[in-house]
């Protein structure tokens, strides 16, 4: 592993091509937010001397959470070079412990506290994760179909795809036939598996996608829509678990990074500017939390030690 130090006062430091130990020493205040340099899946430790550098997130450099840091004296950050995406992203940090003062004393809790458990119904968060989701040129074009055409002539109750293209967003479109407007109810797998239903006006000729991307099981109608109906892929597409709340996944298409037209962060899904064709490469930075629930039922642990005091030398 390569070790040294990071230019001073470099907005877009250079790295080395292997993995590497470095220290970042600042004199003045320095915003970091990217980095030239470094090789595919590389990584880099950086070790902060003072708190004097911030580190941006955004294009160069996909923090997580998605929100700046400025790291205090000994904390570390771990970067992991995507080559897809060309992003830095984060794997993780360490902060600096408090370490207890000379002639300081701890107090014993006494005999008779007590502490009491977390109880059932509670949620305990874990850190947060960042992860990569990369498709290179396998997702297909949009207006792919997904089931062959309903004639109409009868309330429609779609209930296996015959082309099931999951994680995609799907577009119904009629033809210049039956009621001016219809209601297609779509059923779908969430990333947690839980069935869920959107709903889409789709207009006598005219069409409607729906605004996630999931699993779809069924689509349904309470009329006969009359005009037929065509059901295919739209342009969006899911990463497969459900992203961090409040946090801003970075997008990229063939190496380029581009903002989203829309994104659901429960669903996972991005709808990008460029509409995938089957030939372009996306990927997607983001962050994920998952909370794990306490299903302890609750006690009391019994402190009996009488109490003393612990003398730190």
């Amino acid at each position: 592993m390569r070790t040294g130090t990071i230019a001073s006062l470099e907005t877009s430091p250079l790295l080395p091509t292997e993995d590497c130990l470095l220290e970042v020493n600042n004199p003045a205040a320095t915003s970091i937010s990217s980095f030239k340099g470094g090789a595919p899946n590389m990584k880099a430790t950086l070790g902060f001397m003072n708190g004097l550098t911030t580190l941006v997130h955004g294009s160069g450099l996909y923090l997580c959470g998605g929100v700046d840091w400025t790291p205090t004296a000994g904390c570390t950050i771990t970067l992991v070079f995507n080559p897809i995406s060309g992003i830095w992203c984060e794997m993780g940090r360490s902060l600096p412990g408090n370490a207890p003062n000379l002639q300081d004393s701890v107090q014993a809790a006494s005999t008779g506290a007590s502490a009491a458990s977390h109880t059932t119904g509670l949620t305990v968060n874990s850190v947060t994760q960042n992860r990569l989701f990369s498709a290179a040129k396998s997702l297909p074009a949009k207006g792919v179909s997904m089931h062959a055409q309903d004639a109409g002539g009868a309330v429609l109750a779609l209930l296996n795809f015959t082309n099931q293209l999951p994680r995609r967003t799907m577009n119904i479109a009629r033809s210049d036939a039956g009621p001016a407007s219809v209601d297609y109810t779509c059923t779908y797998k969430d990333p947690a598996g839980t069935l869920v239903q959107v709903t889409l006006a789709v207009p006598k000729n005219g069409n409607a996608t729906t605004p996630v991307a999931g699993e779809w099981t069924n689509v349904v109608t309470l009329v006969d829509p009359v005009s037929t109906s065509d059901f295919v892929t739209g342009d969006g597409f899911s990463v497969g678990e459900a992203i961090q709340a409040a946090s801003t996944p970075v997008l990229s298409c063939n190496g380029v990074v581009e903002n989203a037209v829309s994104v659901e962060l429960p669903s996972g899904t991005i709808v990008p500017t460029t509409a995938p064709d089957g030939a372009k490469g996306f990927a997607v930075a983001y962050a994920v939390t998952n909370a794990h629930p306490v299903t302890d039922a609750g006690h009391v642990h019994a402190l009996t030690d009488p109490g003393h005091t612990h003398a730190l030398a």
